[in-house]
């Protein structure tokens, strides 16, 4: 019986009772940890057992992940009181999100005239949801905010927009102080491109350089 079957036997046992006993307990949780890979007779078989110990296969799982989260857990807790240095190699189980902030690749410059554009770009490294757009635009004479001669046209995530229509939002609504500056995009996955197409509302004396990041959630499962 291994390691992961004790603790899972653990668990179940404390759902259904203790009065399984360790050979049934033991053939169940094998089944069990076989998982996507059982063939379908088996998954019957373990959906069989299960039900008659009145266990639900919601259950089950919630149990599963987390004894497997325990387990990982008491692992990587034994690794640093035995002094080892933690590395990419060793599990964290941690279910938690996390805030990234993804800047963007390059800075924009859009141009004096009105209908001028310009692009920011920034590229996935680790699959997020996006939360909120942060933009920043400098006249780059006067060094005074340009934010607000500024709109948006589009914001792409590869090739999914984000706007539910087309049309050209201030990027005033963008500033770093700005409220209901709020989204929950579907999830960029890595390597996708996010891109944000600017617009100039209005004619100004000198081209203005724009820059910024994009602030999501971790989607890491």
């Amino acid at each position: 019986m291994s390691a992961d079957s004790r603790i899972m036997g653990n668990y179940l046992g404390d759902l259904v009772g203790d009065d399984i006993g360790e050979d049934e307990l033991s053939e169940l949780v094998g089944d069990l940890e076989l998982g996507r890979r059982m063939r379908r007779g088996q998954r019957r078989r373990a959906t069989r057992g299960l039900s008659r110990l009145g266990v639900s296969r919601t259950e089950v799982n919630a149990t599963r992940s987390a004894m497997r989260a325990r387990q990982l857990q008491s692992l990587n807790a034994q690794a640093q009181d035995d002094g080892e240095q933690l590395t990419a190699g060793h599990y964290v189980a941690d279910g938690g999100q996390r805030t990234l902030y993804l800047p963007f690749s390059n800075f924009a410059t859009v141009n004096a005239l009105a209908g001028s554009t310009g692009q920011l770009q920034a590229t996935v490294q680790r699959p997020m949801s996006v939360r909120r757009i942060i933009l920043d635009a400098i006249d780059n004479t006067t060094f005074l905010d340009a934010l607000g001669t500024l709109g948006v046209s589009n914001v792409s995530i590869g090739v999914q927009p984000v706007f539910n229509a087309a049309g050209v939002a201030p990027a005033k609504a963008f500033a770093n102080n700005t409220v209901g500056n709020n989204l929950e995009t579907m999830v960029a996955r890595v390597g996708t491109i996010i891109t944000i197409q600017l617009q100039r509302f209005i004619t100004v004396a000198n081209p203005s350089t724009v820059t910024g990041y994009l602030v999501g959630v971790s989607a890491e499962h």
